[in-house]
């Protein structure tokens, strides 16, 4: 890629007409694609976060990712609402941020047989599990404060070396919580 890497940009606001205005500044910034969290605030039912998405989906011109974190935003999407988006063609992919194994593997399991669509791991906990399981990538928050040690765990895993993938997600785990422990988990990682 001569030195350059895809960028995804997050995105994400209260109604959908919103998501798509945001979503359509961002794309003419140039990015590869965008990651559209649940609507926030108001409960909504499945069918009601399906016709968000395939708005937004059919509004881009960028592809998008389904990304799902349901303690920041109260809603959450269900594997069998995700296996059913996928078949969108501008949807390809989610990005997980429930933070339970459980969650993530629902995700894969309604990925199965299904082209072009990825699963990405969202909590820094889950990285190396995720790669064992599936998931295509990780979007890191810690990463941005430690990624030669959140790059470990991928870079081993790669390379065959699935024991010093879980060596490296052991140090990181480690990191966390030390990390953790003194402040709020995104502030402590994102603050400029």
């Amino acid at each position: 890629m001569n030195g350059s890497a895809p960028v995804v940009a997050h995105i994400g606001e209260i109604s959908t007409r919103e998501t798509i205005r945001l979503g359509k500044q961002i794309a003419r910034l140039g990015v590869d694609a965008v990651s559209v969290i649940t609507p926030y605030f108001v409960p909504l039912k499945q069918d009601e976060l399906i016709y968000h998405y395939q708005t937004v989906a059919d509004a881009l011109e960028v592809p998008l990712f389904l990304y799902n974190i349901p303690a920041r935003t109260g809603n959450t999407l269900q594997p069998e609402t995700v296996r059913k988006l996928a078949s969108h063609p501008n949807i390809i992919g989610i990005k997980d941020s429930a933070g339970s194994y459980e969650s993530l593997s629902g995700f894969l399991k309604a990925a199965e047989g299904i082209d072009n669509f990825d699963v990405l791991n969202g909590p820094d906990s889950l990285i190396h599990q995720g790669f064992v399981e599936g998931c295509s990538a990780c979007i890191s928050g810690l990463a941005n404060v430690a990624p030669k040690e959140i790059n470990a765990i991928w870079a081993r895993f790669n390379a065959g070396d699935t024991e010093g993938s879980r060596l490296a997600q052991e140090s990181v785990t480690g990191l966390r919580t030390d990390l953790y422990s003194v402040g709020f988990s995104p502030a402590a990682v994102k603050k400029p």
